[in-house]
C-alpha cells in the first residue's frame, strides 16, 4: 500500500519522453496598469444616473504565485493551473452632470483589496504563453471623496459606499520569460462589483462599480524550478 501511494505521488513529476521539466514554481509578483471604471447609480428616489461617464485611474498589485503542474499530455500545452494572492491598490472614479439642474459630480475612491485568484496556461507558442484568469476580491475603501459643481463632500459613513465590497473578475494575459529566474506579462481584467445600497427602507439608493483594466508585471521566482529527470527503461 504504501508503494503505491508512493508511486501516485510521483505520477506528476514522470515525462514519458525522460525529459527534464518544471514541476514548481513559488514567486513573486508586481504589477502596474490603468483602470478605466465606471458606476452603475441609482440615487434615492429610484432615478438612474444616465449621464455618468467612466474615468481612467491607477491601480497597483502585489503579490504571491504558487504554479501547480498536471500533466503534460495536452494538446493545450503546459496545461498548467496556478493561484495567486495579492494585496491590490485600485482607483475607481466617475463622472457626470444634470441638465436639468445643472449640476456636475464627480466621485473619486481608493480601496485595498485581498484577490484570489485561479490561473490557467491555455496555449504556448514559442517562448508566449497565453493564460486566463478568474477570482475575487474583498475590498476596503480607504477613501472616498464626491465632489458636486465646485464643493467636495467626504464619503465616510454613506452607506452606499460600505467599507466592504467585492468584485468578482475575470480575464487573460501573456506571459514572456526575461530568464529562468523571471518572467514579465501583459494582463486584462474585468472586474464588476456587489451592489452597494442604502439600507433605509424609504431609500432606492444603488450603487455598482464595473472596471477594466490593463497592466503589465514582472513575476521573480523565490525558490528556483525544481527539475525531475526520469529513465525510461
Amino acid at each position: 500500500m504504501k508503494r503505491f501511494i508512493l508511486i501516485f505521488l510521483l505520477i506528476p513529476t514522470l515525462h514519458v519522453n525522460g525529459q527534464k521539466i518544471k514541476i514548481l514554481q513559488d514567486a513573486i509578483f508586481v504589477e502596474y496598469g490603468k483602470s478605466i471604471s465606471s458606476f452603475d447609480y441609482t440615487n434615492s428616489s429610484g432615478v438612474k444616473l444616465e449621464n455618468l461617464q467612466p474615468m481612467t485611474k491607477n491601480y497597483f498589485r502585489l503579490g504571491y504565485n504558487h504554479d501547480w503542474y498536471f500533466s503534460n499530455k495536452s494538446v493545450l500545452q503546459p496545461n498548467r493551473f496556478s493561484f495567486s494572492v495579492s494585496l491590490d491598490y485600485n482607483n475607481y472614479g466617475a463622472q457626470g452632470s444634470n441638465a436639468i439642474l445643472y449640476n456636475i459630480y464627480e466621485w473619486d475612491l481608493e480601496y485595498l483589496g485581498l484577490n484570489l485568484a485561479i490561473n490557467y496556461d491555455l496555449i504556448k507558442m514559442r517562448d508566449f504563453t497565453f493564460y486566463v484568469t478568474g477570482g475575487a476580491s474583498s475590498d476596503y475603501n480607504l477613501r472616498g471623496t464626491q465632489m458636486i459643481n465646485n464643493q467636495v463632500y467626504s464619503l465616510e459613513n454613506v452607506e452606499e459606499f460600505d467599507p466592504f465590497s467585492f468584485f468578482f473578475k475575470g480575464g487573460a494575459g501573456i506571459t514572456y520569460p526575461m530568464s529562468e529566474k523571471a518572467r514579465v506579462y501583459v494582463q486584462y481584467l474585468y472586474s464588476t462589483s456587489n451592489v452597494m445600497k442604502d439600507d433605509s427602507a424609504s431609500s432606492l439608493e444603488r450603487l455598482s462599480i464595473r472596471n477594466h483594466s490593463i497592466g503589465a508585471g514582472v513575476l521573480v521566482d523565490i525558490k528556483g524550478f525544481k527539475k525531475k529527470k526520469t529513465v525510461t527503461q
